[in-house]
């Protein structure tokens, strides 16, 4: 039992290790935040552009301990339509971990290209700043490598 109630409370990386995400989420706003408060998930983003690319080559679909992987359009809906949990989804946006080293929009990790990629970054700043450019549109059409979901509780 919680002692205290929060405003906020985030997670990153964890629905997608759940086997019941939404009865994690259900939790977390009913037993830890006030009312009116958030509570802000990061996961894969299964509807982002490495995934789209190759959905059998994702290694986010792979990784061990991936139970399951939400969406947020399917999130939104399953809170839209049961309202008595008193949860709702205010925004969802997508984001990138760029600190994996991964290529932009690669669905999998392949560490020969990374090796070589990081060689083009380091040393030609045509390809530095390519790579930015490349990462930064990944948050504009929301097809970044993660997810963030909002969510409030609303009594």
């Amino acid at each position: 039992q919680v002692d205290k109630y929060y405003d906020a409370v985030s997670s990153i990386g964890v629905l997608e290790h759940l086997n019941e995400p939404i009865d994690h989420i259900k939790e977390i706003c009913n037993k830890v935040l006030v009312s009116g408060g958030f509570y802000v998930a990061q996961f894969p983003n299964i509807s982002g552009l490495g995934a789209r690319l190759s959905i059998k080559n994702w290694d986010m679909i792979y990784e061990s301990g991936h139970n399951y992987i939400p969406s947020a359009t399917g999130l939104k809906i399953f809170f839209k339509n049961n309202k008595k949990h008193n949860i709702e989804v205010v925004d969802s946006f997508s984001s990138s971990i760029t600190s994996r080293g991964r290529i932009p929009w690669l669905p999998r990790r392949i560490y020969f290209l990374e090796m070589y990629y990081k060689k083009l970054l380091d040393a030609f700043w045509f390809f530095s700043k390519l790579n930015k450019f490349l990462w930064s549109l990944q948050d504009i059409p929301n097809l970044g490598e993660t997810i963030i979901v909002i969510f409030k509780k609303t009594n």
